[in-house]
């Protein structure tokens, strides 16, 4: 098996206060996407959302934070581990981004005064085509937060 190379797509590093980023038009040659923020929060806030295609619904997540469980349905993929005004970082990897026939799942692991680990489901065999991470629950970010997009080969 050939080892995989990791492409940078995008990447986004905000100027002023920000609540959002979002990727459109993405590249449809990679087998996986990887979703890489450093964030830092004004505000204590336990999740940062992440949405495929502009779509708010659909998602399906499990999650552990603090030695506990959880597993819900939502209008995202909640990330958690992003908290309180430390900055933190997030990574997420995105399995079979472009196939159209099967759903696509998310892993990853968040932290900063804590460690999130989470995986998700987006519930459409649509190819994702955009994505966007935003604040949960109105969580602004501040100026110097980075988030890149990197497209796996292989």
């Amino acid at each position: 098996m050939a080892t995989p190379t990791y492409d940078l797509l995008d990447s986004v590093t905000l100027s002023t206060v920000g609540t959002s980023i979002t990727f459109s038009n993405i590249n449809q040659g990679y087998r996986d996407l990887v979703l890489v923020a450093s964030i830092e929060a004004d505000a204590y806030d336990s999740w940062t959302g992440l949405r495929f295609n502009g779509v708010a619904g659909d998602y399906r997540n499990l999650f552990t934070s603090n030695a506990s469980v959880s597993y819900t349905s939502a209008t995202e993929i909640r990330c958690y581990g992003l908290q309180n005004t430390n900055r933190g970082t997030l990574i997420a990897h995105i399995i079979d981004y472009a196939k159209t026939d099967r759903n696509k799942g998310v892993i990853g692991t968040g932290g900063s005064l804590s460690v999130g680990m989470y995986s998700g489901r987006f519930t459409s065999n649509a190819a994702v085509t955009s994505l966007t991470l935003f604040g949960g629950q109105g969580l602004e970010w501040a100026a110097g937060t980075t988030v890149s997009i990197y497209g796996i080969a292989g």
